[in-house]
């Protein structure tokens, strides 16, 4: 059976881009919806695309954070964290079903 991501997210230039687009290839991921990041997402957008999911699990340094946005103070802390500096989506994200994931560690994600 094929690994399908729905959404891929990501930034040419990114090195961190380029780690999970070389994860995606190896391990024989179908992507059916890319997005270049050229388009950026502000807040309003990004709660937008986080009211389509029920999980968030993010990179924060080395650090994985997993949220359950059917609890709001959840979805409002993982909202703060999927926004970079510039108060746009971070790069990349891979949307799964129902489950966002933002940034990429150096092995992956756990379970995806």
């Amino acid at each position: 059976m094929s690994k399908v991501i729905d959404w891929y997210y990501h930034r040419r230039s990114c090195e961190t881009c380029k780690r999970s687009q070389g994860f995606l290839q190896d391990g024989g991921y179908t992507v059916r919806e890319t997005t270049d990041a050229k388009q950026k997402f502000d807040r309003s957008q990004t709660e937008q695309i986080l009211d389509k999911v029920d999980q968030v699990t993010l990179t924060r340094g080395t650090k994985i954070l997993d949220f359950d946005l059917r609890q709001a103070e959840q979805k409002t802390q993982a909202l703060d964290l999927v926004l970079g500096r510039a108060g746009t989506l971070r790069a990349p994200v891979l949307r799964v079903k129902n489950h966002l994931y933002v940034g990429f560690p150096r092995g992956g994600f756990p379970g995806l």
